[in-house]
């Protein structure tokens, strides 16, 4: 192999272990959280859980953890992927929920979407929903039980 082949292969090689090796679990540690939302006691069958961050994180970044509520009124938190779960931390938290519709429809205001949960839940500052995730904690498991 010529020797101009043979520096454009070490150099690929070497690019490619890099790039592999940037690839690991090398980003801020997360802990699994999962949990239930029930609405007047039956599951909430869909919507948004959201995790507000009250304080910032070591590296000055303020991260927003955000999950889908399944039909079955679960949800499986992520922060960086898909179900990774959140960083240690305290956080306010807010849930939003709406009927089936346009968010704001200008032309007919009665086709937008309306809360299926009442107002003070969609907002970290007035929720009165905390959870708090220990760095040594395996899994964390939560239950939110909004009433009217």
């Amino acid at each position: 192999m010529p020797l101009r082949c043979h520096i454009r292969a070490t150099f690929l090689v070497a690019i490619g272990t890099l790039m592999l090796a940037g690839c690991g679990s090398s980003g801020p540690a997360t802990v699994p959280v999962h949990g239930t939302v029930t609405w007047q006691g039956q599951p909430l069958d869909n919507g948004t859980v959201v995790f507000h961050p009250v304080d910032v994180a070591a590296d000055g970044l303020r991260r927003t953890p955000m999950a889908q509520l399944r039909p079955d009124g679960t949800f499986q938190m992520s922060t960086f992927a898909e179900g990774d779960g959140v960083m240690p931390g305290r956080y306010s938290v807010s849930i939003q929920s709406y009927t089936e519709g346009v968010v704001v429809d200008f032309i007919d205001p009665s086709k937008a979407s309306k809360s299926r949960i009442p107002q003070r839940y969609t907002t970290p500052q007035t929720s009165g929903l905390t959870a708090d995730v220990a760095p040594d904690a395996d899994s964390v498991e939560l239950q939110f039980d909004l009433v009217p």
